[in-house]
């Protein structure tokens, strides 16, 4: 499925990493990789934090993130993470030979001085805007978008709760890049999975031609409140609040969308997304139930639930211990409750299963096995009240309804819903040309170009007591014994760290 309107957001650029390394906790080398990340320049600050210089070469603009690794290892696999940054990264850099700078705490996420590893390295990556990293943060307050490359990279972690508690359910959209073009995977449910709907969820395969940005999260009432204006959410629960993350669990398709108003169209300027388009200048949408059910599996296929756990043969009574983990479902307690509160899938999507309904683009069909390539499932009558597809089931439903290959159905212009329909906010990534050979399962996330090499050091420990503010490379590099003239003939020593000039 491809939009060429929502495919011009995206504009191509040549990426690279540049790598940073401080050495014996006095200084540090720094070696270009790609140049289109170059002269950049690595300082600790003396208050636990480090400020990084770089410039970004090129004519087109590039998301720029910025990683670190101890001993070379980097650091998220120890625990640890990039989080409290400020300054020009986890977002679009324009290029162009400009000169941009960022601050990292980096005794807050390290939890020691950096001033005191003397292996430390930082890695500035660049990434095509058209191939983005792994997370999109929009903060709906200050209007402004920044990438992640993981979950643990964002500011306070994905969660609910904690100083960060509300953040991503309340001022900000937060949604997680699906690799999904050129794909081939199985849609639907074979024959042996329990509690299966053999009418409607017959097995074929579909490969997609774009990556998307899927929400988190099922968009919550302070979310809608924030863009729409109007608190519509009187009718199922009057005495909600809105600092309570609570999904939308009562909202018909033509209000997200407008009346009558189904895909391609684009949503009407009066309906929610059109509001949040106008807002944002991203054009956020519905997933198609093809996105949503790739999405949902997380790489998982029929049997299993979108965490790789097997889905009981006792779900059709509405017993199963794996989707308990996951779901707010007929085995709990309803109504809805708040968004994020289970286990999610093994993409980070939480409550794709149970919670609420979750509104597609399609138009109810009971047969889909032709639709090889997913494409929106369009009305036949435009301008009738037409049967849409919702999807993951609800607080309400059985165990069946919550399987990622269920397919529930709603009328369009239907408010209340019985209080059991919400969504959650799609964005289409540039489509792709379609493989002759597809891939079998989704892409890993890569920066545009990346490279890392351990560098070749000299030992400026065992010299220190000769260094002043006013020593030269040359002289530092005649007291180690090697020849003046190097290719890093541009760093001066100045107090306790090498400048790079």
């Amino acid at each position: 499925m491809s939009n060429p309107a929502r495919c011009a957001l995206w504009r191509g650029v040549q990426g690279g990493v540049f790598i940073l390394s401080l050495l014996a906790f006095t200084g540090f080398e720094v070696f270009a990789v790609d140049p289109s990340v170059t002269a950049a320049s690595f300082v600790p600050n003396g208050d636990g934090s480090v400020t990084v210089t770089y410039t970004l070469d090129g004519d087109e603009p590039a998301v720029v993130t910025l990683d670190a690794s101890l001993g070379g290892t980097l650091i998220g696999e120890s625990g640890l993470y990039v989080r409290r940054v400020e300054g020009d990264v986890n977002r679009i850099i324009e290029a162009g030979g400009t000169t941009h700078t960022a601050t990292w705490w980096a005794r807050d996420d390290l939890g020691t001085d950096p001033g005191d590893l003397s292996n430390l390295r930082l890695i500035v990556n660049a990434w095509k805007t058209n191939d983005p990293p792994a997370y999109m943060d929009y903060d709906l307050e200050n209007k402004e978008v920044r990438y992640y490359t993981s979950s643990n990279a964002l500011p306070g972690g994905c969660a609910v709760s904690g100083p960060y508690g509300g953040l991503y359910v309340e001022h900000h959209l937060l949604l997680r890049r699906i690799n999904a073009a050129n794909v081939r995977w199985l849609m639907g449910s074979l024959s042996d999975e329990p509690a299966r709907d053999s009418s409607r969820e017959a097995s074929h395969y579909v490969t997609m031609t774009n990556d998307y940005y899927m929400g988190v999260f099922e968009l919550t009432k302070y979310q809608w409140l924030f863009i729409d204006g109007t608190n519509i959410f009187i009718r199922p629960d009057p005495g909600w609040i809105a600092c309570d993350p609570l999904p939308i669990a009562s909202i018909s398709h033509d209000e997200i969308r407008g009346y009558h108003c189904y895909w391609p169209d684009a949503p009407l300027a009066d309906s929610f997304l059109g509001k949040l388009r106008a807002y944002t200048g991203f054009d956020f949408d519905l997933p198609s139930e093809s996105q949503w059910e790739f999405a949902a599996r997380a790489g998982h296929y029929s049997g299993y639930w979108g965490d790789g756990s097997p889905i009981a043969s006792t779900l059709g009574k509405n017993q199963d211990p794996n989707l308990d983990q996951m779901a707010w479902w007929r085995n709990m307690v309803g109504p809805a409750t708040n968004v994020g509160g289970k286990k999610p899938n093994d993409w980070g999507l939480y409550d794709m299963a149970g919670n609420v309904w979750e509104w597609t683009l399609d138009v109810n069909q009971n047969n889909i096995t032709g639709n090889a390539y997913g494409q929106v499932v369009e009305p036949s009558n435009r301008n009738a009240n037409n049967s849409m597809i919702v999807r993951g089931g609800c607080y309400y439903t059985t165990g069946g309804g919550c399987r990622p290959a269920q397919r529930g159905t709603n009328s369009a212009n239907d408010k209340n819903a019985n209080g059991k329909c919400g969504f959650r906010i799609c964005l289409m990534l540039p489509g792709q040309e379609v493989l002759a050979t597809p891939y079998t399962e989704a892409r890993p996330f890569t920066p545009a170009s990346s490279f890392t090499t351990d560098p070749e050091l000299f030992d400026v420990a065992s010299s220190s007591s000769m260094l002043s503010d006013e020593t030269t490379l040359d002289t530092l590099l005649s007291a180690e014994g090697v020849s003046p003239g190097g290719p890093l003939i541009s760093i001066k020593w100045q107090g306790s760290i090498l400048m790079i000039k």
